[in-house]
């Protein structure tokens, strides 16, 4: 059986007997390891955040509907205290301290690696 070898064969190897026009630095391969160890980090960083304000949200939605069952008098006082703007200050205070505790504080430290 004879090979035959087309065009874009020979221009192939035409292509890869030729040094490249352009060459890498010497340390490229670090640099691309920790670009991707830095994008890697912030994923993780922002599952985590969503994981843990995920379980947050269905323990209080647990408790609520529970509370709401067994104690629907004494609800209308429950919500007109989760109704409160102080409640939601301080709730949205928390969830910017979480927030900047898990994906910030990672961001700026991979950041200052790079």
């Amino acid at each position: 059986m004879e090979k035959r070898f087309s065009d874009e064969d020979a221009w192939m190897d035409n292509l890869l007997k030729d040094d490249p026009e352009y060459t890498l630095s010497d340390d490229f391969a670090d640099k691309l390891i920790t670009k991707i160890e830095a994008v890697e980090s912030v994923k993780q960083s922002v599952y985590e955040f969503l994981m843990i304000l995920g379980v947050i949200v269905v323990i209080l939605g647990t408790f609520l509907v529970t509370y709401y069952f067994f104690k629907n008098d004494d609800f209308i006082t429950l919500s007109s205290f989760l109704n409160n703007s102080y409640t939601l200050s301080i709730a949205v205070i928390a969830l910017f301290i979480l927030f900047a505790d898990k994906v910030l504080l990672g961001v700026l430290n991979q950041l200052k690696r790079l």
